[in-house]
């Protein structure tokens, strides 16, 4: 009885360390997969077919893009601080190669504040930005919260390619080579 007692101490401390690290594994795994976000299961869906007004009470509708290759770029408010990171870089690299489609997720928000919402909107973006009040092309695409979230939609209409993040230079530079690729003409 008194050797159990005292393999007793080490045992707890073998049964500590262990834990330890999977806790350590599980973390570092968890943290490696919420720093990149790629939404497979939407690669190969149609785009959804949208009607949204932008900030300035103008209506634009998916079909305007069709045919079209496209970037959609959601985001909701808390993602919304790093939406340039990606716009920016995206439209110098990109520039008349692709359309693209900024939707702002803006459901939450009571009818009563929409005025305001729009009209801060007006002062911080000179683009059109199409506001997703009821939050249906944010619910489709499925996206990441509080960060903006990407879709490259090729010429077939179809979802080629989807990120999400702040936009580090890594995020931006890989969608960039990955849309470059996807925009080169076949060769027969």
């Amino acid at each position: 009885m008194v050797t159990l007692f005292k393999m007793e101490p080490l045992s707890n401390f073998l049964f500590i360390v262990v834990i330890k690290a999977i806790l350590l594994s599980v973390f570092t795994v968890v943290v490696t997969c919420t720093n990149t976000f790629s939404n497979e299961k939407m690669v190969g869906k149609k785009a959804y077919n949208f009607t949204l007004r932008d900030q300035h009470d103008n209506t634009h509708y998916w079909t305007s893009f069709k045919g079209k290759p496209t970037i959609i770029i959601l985001s909701d408010r808390a993602g919304s601080d790093f939406v340039d990171n990606w716009v920016k870089p995206l439209q110098k690299a990109l520039g008349s190669k692709v359309k693209f489609v900024p939707v702002a997720e803006v459901s939450s928000a009571p009818g009563f504040v929409h005025g305001m919402i729009r009209s801060g909107i007006r002062d911080k973006y000179n683009y059109p930005l199409y506001l997703d009040w009821e939050g249906d092309t944010y619910r489709y695409y499925q996206c990441k919260a509080e960060v903006p979230n990407l879709y490259f939609v090729g010429s077939d209409e179809k979802i080629a390619i989807t990120t999400a993040g702040k936009g580090t230079k890594n995020e931006v530079a890989t969608f960039i080579e990955n849309v470059e690729k996807l925009l080169e003409p076949k060769s027969k």
